[in-house]
């Protein structure tokens, strides 16, 4: 008899997308189908999570330091969360998979096959939701929703622009590199100025 394997659902877009209320919406509708879900996010592995989160903020590390920080911190996740989740659950749901790091870590001059290698022992997914919104607009939902402007928002590689200038560069570079590899993998490309219960019909 076959090993059971889940279907593997991906949810990638650059900053403020609104893939977290996408998620949430298909897990519901999945799981009112009477299948059994699990959710995994980008760097949530508690042991480096925190370590991780407070190095964005502070932008204390060099680009090949973050690379390799997500890269432990995913492949730690993966084997000992995600690939049990695979063999015990109907769908794995996924707020970022190894394209954000393909993203990020080209913005940040690690070379883009160096980066495609070090993931490449992860399962390809069945299926990638790319959400594609306007810089400008991801601008606006960034200021609306965080705090701060740190790692995520490109002020590490900028930092003699504003804050705001930054963020812009950042999200239209990552956005750039989005769209190369949606292509390339036949991401489903969704419009990120839609409602999420649109997106979801």
């Amino acid at each position: 008899m076959d090993e059971k394997q889940a279907k593997l659902i991906v949810f990638e877009g650059a900053g403020r997308s609104g893939k977290s209320t996408l998620i949430h919406l298909v897990k519901n509708a999945l799981e009112k189908r009477g299948l059994q879900t699990f959710f995994t996010e980008w760097n949530s592995y508690p042991p480096l999570q925190s370590i991780i989160n407070q190095k964005k903020v502070d932008s204390s590390f060099t680009p090949l330091t973050y690379c390799l920080l997500h890269l432990a911190e995913f492949a730690l996740r993966y084997e000992e969360i995600i690939q049990p989740a695979l063999k015990k659950v109907d769908v794995v749901l996924a707020d970022r998979w190894v394209y954000t790091a393909w993203t990020r870590d080209s913005v940040r001059g690690i070379e883009n096959e160096y980066v495609r290698q070090c993931y490449q022992f992860a399962k390809k997914p069945d299926c990638v939701f790319y959400i594609e919104v306007p810089s400008d607009i991801a601008l606006q939902r960034h200021i609306q929703t965080k705090p701060f402007f740190g790692y995520n928002a490109g002020v590490d590689i900028w930092p003699d622009r504003t804050k705001e200038e930054a963020f812009l560069l950042y999200h239209q570079q990552i956005t750039q590199h989005y769209s190369l590899i949606a292509k390339e993998e036949n991401f489903v490309v969704l419009d990120g100025l839609e409602s999420s219960e649109n997106l979801l019909h």
